[in-house]
């Protein structure tokens, strides 16, 4: 799942199924600052939000 959070931002979501009815997700923010996207690193990426998560369906 991509969002595009702001004027030059895409935020990328990966949603993995890891048993029955539980998932895991990847979250990786960046920017599109320049026509191509670059991933933001590092511990700023925090102030986005949380980086991954276990979530039960």
């Amino acid at each position: 799942m991509v969002t595009y959070p702001g004027a030059k931002g895409e935020d990328r979501f990966i949603v993995t199924k890891t048993e029955k009815n539980k998932y895991h997700i990847e979250a990786q923010y960046g920017s599109l600052n320049g026509g191509t996207y670059t991933q933001y690193e590092g511990k700023d990426t925090a102030q986005y939000g949380p980086s991954s998560a276990d979530v039960t369906k």
